[in-house]
């Protein structure tokens, strides 16, 4: 038996290895084993034509029909490069990280993204990210210690190296974070 179900899936093949084992994995809700099936697709827009729709991860279902045990509730499984709650995803959120970096203000750093939100959106992920610092630091410094050499005095640049050194070989990091911690990044 399987502790309990992710909460991201890196691409199909994780996903397929979850189905494979969906069986032994126990109901976050009630517990019990071999009562979970999938349940569809969880869609959301897409970041950059708000009239699409993309799929976002699936629901998951623990049956109570048939004199099944389970109990009914529903949970998902979302893909690592989405951010929960938003239409951003981990790799543009990455990208006006980066740009925050370089030293540009927000607005020039999401200006870059052409993408196609409101500024007060960015201003409220920036606040977001402001805010969850200390979760982010402290699962990250299980993975690796901080690094030392920081110029700025600025907390958020801190942790921007630190996730940057921590996920050295992935090209989108904060979906290699929400993958590795099986953590929300915000």
């Amino acid at each position: 038996m399987i502790s309990g179900p992710p909460k991201f899936y890196k691409n199909d093949p994780d996903f397929k290895k979850f189905h494979y084992q969906i069986k032994l994995i126990a109901c976050p809700h009630c517990q019990i084993t071999g009562c979970l099936i999938l349940h569809g697709y969880l869609y959301g827009y897409d970041e950059k034509n708000s009239h699409q729709q993309i799929i976002r991860g699936h629901r998951i279902f623990c049956s109570n029909r048939n004199q099944r045990p389970g109990c009914g509730g529903t949970f998902s499984i979302l893909a690592s490069h989405i951010l929960k709650n938003f239409t951003i995803t981990t790799q543009s959120f990455w990208d006006f990280l980066v740009n925050i970096l370089k030293g540009l203000n927000k607005f020039a750093a999401f200006s870059l993204l052409k993408l196609p939100f409101s500024t007060s959106s960015i201003y409220r992920l920036y606040q977001r990210i402001k805010l969850c610092q200390p979760h982010l630091r402290t699962l990250l410094l299980n993975k690796i210690p901080s690094p030392v050499d920081v110029p700025s005095p600025n907390p958020l640049i801190k942790t921007i190296l630190h996730i940057k050194s921590a996920f050295t070989r992935d090209s989108d990091p904060l979906s290699a974070f929400q993958s590795h911690f099986q953590a929300y990044l915000l």
